[in-house]
């Protein structure tokens, strides 16, 4: 029973093999595949034929006719199965064309009763095509991989099994008294012929995906072992091995396109003969695989370019296939690759080489990414190299001015008290307004070149880590801005955080801020001012400090001006001050790795923010 069905699900496999094999024949129109129809329509209609058999009780010497004619040709169209891979002697093809008609004439001039030696001559026709084929089935899956690979064992297995079959049969033929035991041996190695020729020609689509799997793994773990600064080379070397590797090619070259030419360029080879440097995007197989961004292949040599005539002579071959080297958001190239004779597995092999040449693409994607960030921070870095540069030298150079103007600074401001004493009464109102205006000038720039310098030094002084409690630093800062304003302010101080840096030029960040804002409320006939946190630290390590106060505000169009060198939103006679003073809270902020900014209206306060690590960076811990 299990025999039985066992030959019914054979037959149906074969049946839909040749269905099959015949739409994909209509659909492609290329000789491998009709090679394949040929074999699978010959022995469905041995199937077609035993079914009309035994519904219309044909004789059974018509139905063993029918099946010997249809399983005779098969040795032979396995032969040329083989010659769409690899050269078949002309003398093995003109034996096997001539056994097979020979054998025929024998079949049916005596289908039943014929000398031995008549047999004889049919099964070494079967034993010696079938051999050939088995063996050249065997030699061609050794060089390939995947898909193609399996199919060519159990082919290699399926005509290994029909020239069993006949050397069995003939042993019956010639021995009656061994049919007993022929007979099941016999059957069986045909079953075992229909079933490989089912999976070999006809493989389901998780065979397929099983088949393909340990390939793509394979190449995933070459990849992954490429060094990262030479991803580009290795990637294209590794894929012209494996397309070598994959379709039994004698040779493979990987072309990248030029920008803006019209020239594929060659970046990667493997294998042997004469290379070339460069393929044509006008003409020739790469040319149609780059146009279509599809395999394309080609077996008539007429047809090549004219660099792809020369890649062909140079390495043996009578084949090319091209392949894109392309992702889904570029296109790379063409992998080109040079065959010794053809493919029996076309689209199998070029399934296989599409998805190596994605992948592939894809690295050269990540290559060409990496090599811009490298491009990018190479620029970063020496930007920046030249800012640091540019800082020291300003800081050096604003260092020494203010250091070199404070002695003529004093020297005009001495003369000009010496004059007041000495000629003060000589000298008349308006000479006596300009040696004040003169006094108040030199002080005024006094001021201005300690505030410079004071700010120079925040910028050069030496940052000493450690954690800050904000909290002890407000009751001092108040007790010193007392004389300033401080005692009329109506202060809030919420819950402050510890933060983390170096607490001298934390203390002075915070106290510019709280003094600037006891200057700006002074006005007020109730000056408030309110210090607090905004909750905990971000997702950027920084905790947010503000200082909020009710006073003259400012306009936030000109936010971005508060922050730096002399610049004041306010008239001096409204509001003294040098102006660096939030100028140096940014610089502190800055080297603390923090962030300053600022919120407000006129007429309506303002609030000004800091924000400051709460942990120590780990770049200042690997600098100490």
């Amino acid at each position: 029973m299990a025999a039985q069905v066992l030959a019914i699900l054979i037959e149906a496999v074969l049946v839909f093999g040749a269905v099959y094999t015949l739409v994909d024949y209509v659909r492609h129109r290329d000789a491998a595949r009709f090679d394949i129809m040929l074999v699978f329509v010959s022995l469905a209609t041995l199937i077609v034929a035993q079914e009309v058999a035994a519904a219309r009780q044909m004789p059974a010497g018509v139905v063993r006719a029918i099946g010997t004619f249809a399983v005779l040709p098969q040795p032979w169209l396995l032969l040329r199965l083989v010659r769409h891979f690899r050269r078949v002697p002309r003398s093995l093809e003109l034996a096997a064309i001539t056994g097979l008609i020979v054998s025929v004439l024998i079949i049916g001039l005596a289908p039943i009763s014929r000398p031995p030696v008549w047999t004889a001559f049919v099964v070494a026709y079967v034993v010696l095509v079938s051999g050939y084929a088995t063996w050249a089935f065997v030699h061609g899956a050794r060089t390939r991989v995947g898909v193609t690979r399996w199919r060519l064992r159990i082919l290699a297995s399926g005509s290994g099994a029909l020239a069993l079959a006949f050397i069995v049969s003939g042993l019956g033929a010639m021995a009656p008294a061994l049919r007993p035991a022929t007979t099941p041996i016999v059957s069986i190695c045909l079953l075992a012929v229909l079933g490989s020729y089912g999976v070999g020609f006809v493989p389901p689509r998780l065979l397929r995906a099983a088949w393909l799997l340990p390939e793509l793994q394979r190449f995933l773990q070459e990849e992954a072992e490429c060094p990262p600064g030479e991803r580009g080379t290795w990637m294209n070397l590794l894929l012209c091995q494996m397309a070598v590797r994959s379709v039994g090619g004698v040779a493979a070259v990987v072309a990248i396109a030029e920008p803006g030419g019209g020239r594929l360029v060659v970046r990667g080879t493997a294998g042997a003969g004469m290379m070339v440097e460069s393929l044509d995007l006008d003409e020739g197989v790469a040319a149609r695989a780059w146009a279509a961004g599809e395999p394309a292949f080609e077996a008539d040599a007429r047809r090549f370019g004219r660099m792809e005539g020369l890649l062909a002579a140079g390495t043996g071959a009578e084949a090319l296939l091209a392949v894109p080297v392309a992702s889904r958001d570029s296109r790379w190239g063409v992998l080109v690759v040079c065959l010794r004779r053809g493919l029996l597995f076309a689209a199998d092999d070029m399934a296989l080489l599409k998805i190596f040449s994605a992948q592939a693409a894809n690295a050269l994607d990540y290559a060409a990414l990496v090599a811009e960030h490298e491009t990018a921070a190479e620029e970063l870095r020496r930007t920046a190299g030249q800012l640091e540069e540019a800082n020291r030298e300003l800081e050096a150079f604003s260092y020494s001015v203010s250091h070199d103007l404070r002695a003529p600074l004093r020297h005009v401001a001495g003369f000009a008290g010496l004059l007041r004493k000495a000629d003060g009464e000589q000298l008349s109102g308006a000479g006596q307004r300009y040696l004040t205006t003169i006094v108040e000038a030199t002080d005024r720039m006094g001021k201005l070149i300690e505030a410079l310098l004071a700010f120079s030094r925040t910028g050069r002084s030496e940052m000493t880590w450690r954690r800050v409690a904000l909290a002890d630093l407000v009751p001092g800062i108040r007790l010193e801005l007392d004389g300033a304003g401080g005692e009329r302010c109506a202060w809030t101080v919420q819950p402050l955080p510890e933060v983390h840096g170096d607490a001298m030029l934390i203390r002075v960040a915070l106290f510019n801020l709280v003094s600037n804002a006891v200057k700006y409320s002074r006005d007020q006939a109730q000056p408030a001012i309110e210090i607090g946190c905004r909750g905990t630290a971000g997702a950027d390590g920084l905790v947010a400090i503000y200082v909020r106060d009710n006073g003259a505000g400012f306009d936030m169009r000109y936010a971005e001006k508060l922050f730096g060198v002399f610049q004041r939103l306010h008239a001096e006679s409204e509001f003294e001050g040098t102006g660096i003073g939030l100028a140096t809270v940014r610089r502190i902020v800055t080297r603390h790795g923090g962030r300053v900014w600022a919120e407000g209206a006129v007429g309506q306060g303002a609030t000004f923010w800091i924000a400051l690590p709460a942990v120590r960076p780990a770049e200042a811990a690997q600098a100490s």
